[in-house]
């Protein structure tokens, strides 16, 4: 043993959902978007 280091457990969800809303609010808020539509997003032009 190294040293002593208080520990604590926290639910799967409860961590993704913390990680998500720091992001969101750090690097702002993207919208999910579903893989075919970005395909077909892709092919269409810009400008």
């Amino acid at each position: 043993v190294v040293g002593f280091a208080q520990c604590y457990l926290f639910d799967a969800q409860d961590i993704v959902t913390f990680g998500v809303t720091y992001l969101e609010k750090h690097f702002g808020a993207t919208p999910i978007v579903p893989a075919h539509e970005a395909a077909q997003r892709s092919c269409e032009p810009s400008g």
